[in-house]
């Protein structure tokens, strides 16, 4: 991600990333893609459990007409982003 530039500190995370992957009783990841990097870790023999992130589809709409939160935030032409997940 090359947020952390220090070439030993990298090595000691890293390091220390394997020695808890290695050391842990259970590991799971939030996608087959976080498990798969995982596995390049650890090797293949430890066990991952993937429980995917999801939402309850009853809750959150897509199709909503979302001009009156744009206006109580003063976004109303404003081109807004929005990440929710994992940086890393």
């Amino acid at each position: 991600m090359g947020i952390i530039r220090n070439k030993i500190l990298v090595k000691i995370l890293l390091w220390l990333e394997r020695l808890i992957y290695r050391n842990s009783c259970a590991i799971v990841a939030l996608s087959p893609g976080m498990a798969d990097g995982i596995r390049q870790i650890t090797g293949q023999g430890k066990p991952i459990t993937v429980i995917p992130n999801s939402c309850d589809r009853e809750l959150f709409h897509p199709d909503i007409d979302g001009s009156i939160i744009r206006k109580k935030y003063g976004w109303d032409n404003k081109i807004v982003f929005l990440h929710a997940g994992a940086m890393g």
